[in-house]
């Protein structure tokens, strides 16, 4: 029997859980109606077919996660600081990505283009962090384009199924190896010096 009175954001967060654990071509509508207890009719008040819902599912869950990096960020009080939070929660929720999820996504030209311009965005916002850094003399005198631009594609890399299967590891083991390397190339010495004693 259908719900009575389940809103949109409810929904979306229910459908997204589906398709992050299985990604969309292995779900039907009727199963995803049967499973969430409402009507296949509803799915097509949210988008006009199942690939398009798969669409909206993927823009609203990394919208969610730039925001959540921003958000992390803005509460440190220090750069690396802010560059660590800001990493982890792109690391976090990448941990929630399925390989089929993966799959799926990268399977067409739009799922592609939704991914790409959201890596992009992360980038981007790493780029400011690490030129705020290199003004502050936390990090070396890199040139934060060339950083982006190698971040930009290392992050890519971990989607294609080749990549996965040589390295055994999952999306968001990829990334946390990745933003740890990128994380202890950038200190300056001093500054890691003055961090290890900070800590000890």
């Amino acid at each position: 029997m259908p719900r009575p009175g389940i809103d949109d954001a409810t929904l979306l967060n229910q459908i997204q859980d589906i398709f992050l654990a299985r990604g969309y071509r292995a779900v039907t509508l009727t199963e995803l109606a049967r499973t969430l207890r409402c009507s296949r009719r509803r799915f097509y008040e949210i988008a006009d077919s199942k690939q398009e819902l798969f669409y909206r599912i993927a823009e609203r869950f990394f919208a969610d996660l730039r925001n959540q990096g921003w958000y992390a960020a803005s509460k440190e009080p220090d750069i690396a600081r802010k560059i660590t939070a800001y990493l982890e929660q792109g690391t976090r929720a990448a941990e929630r990505l399925s390989p089929a999820f993966v799959q799926d996504i990268a399977s067409t030209r739009r799922g592609q283009a939704i991914f790409d311009s959201h890596q992009q965005q992360r980038i981007d916002g790493l780029r400011t962090l690490v030129d705020e850094g290199i003004e502050n003399g936390v990090f070396r005198g890199v040139h934060s384009y060339l950083v982006a631009d190698i971040m930009l594609y290392a992050v890519r890399r971990p989607r294609d199924e080749d990549f996965r299967r040589a390295t055994g590891l999952t999306m968001g083991e990829s990334l946390r190896e990745i933003y740890d390397l990128l994380r202890h190339g950038l200190l300056h010495p001093d500054a890691a010096e003055h961090e290890a004693a900070r800590t000890a």
